[in-house]
């Protein structure tokens, strides 16, 4: 509602278009605001979209409204675990275990998935080179 204005603009949301005082200047965003969500316009649409990714995953075609994006993840998970106990006097055990595990990060077989398009360990490094000579980039 800010960029197109309601409020100082003579047009039918305007108060002073009917002869009532002329909203303040610095309250003119907020009375845009509420004005337009009293009148029921839409001011700000957000829209969610979802792709299907072609098996060679370089390319993608979009899915209709509300279609639902089939997913299969699947994940590589591992673990084994030893043990023994020795009986070193009548009211003494010693128990020793060794576990070995192995837990790797979860993906979507098909290859539907969001990931980084730039080196994220490069761009770290830049990050801290950019800091070392003060600047924020």
């Amino acid at each position: 509602m800010a960029d197109a204005g309601i409020a100082n603009t003579g047009q039918s949301f305007d108060p002073a278009s009917f002869g009532y005082p002329a909203v303040a200047g610095s309250f003119a965003n907020s009375y845009n605001f509420a004005m337009g969500n009293l009148a029921g316009l839409l001011d700000l649409v957000t829209t969610q979209s979802n792709y299907q990714i072609a098996t060679s995953g370089s390319t993608a075609s979009l899915l209709p409204a509300g279609a639902i994006l089939d997913r299969e993840f699947k994940n590589n998970e591992f673990e084994c675990y030893l043990q023994d106990s020795w009986h070193l006097q009548r009211r003494i055990t010693l128990t020793i275990g060794l576990r070995h595990t192995l837990l790797q990060t979860p993906f979507e077989v098909h290859g539907q998935q969001a990931q980084p398009t730039v080196d994220v360990d490069q761009w770290f490094k830049t990050r801290a080179q950019q800091a070392a000579f003060g600047n924020s980039v």
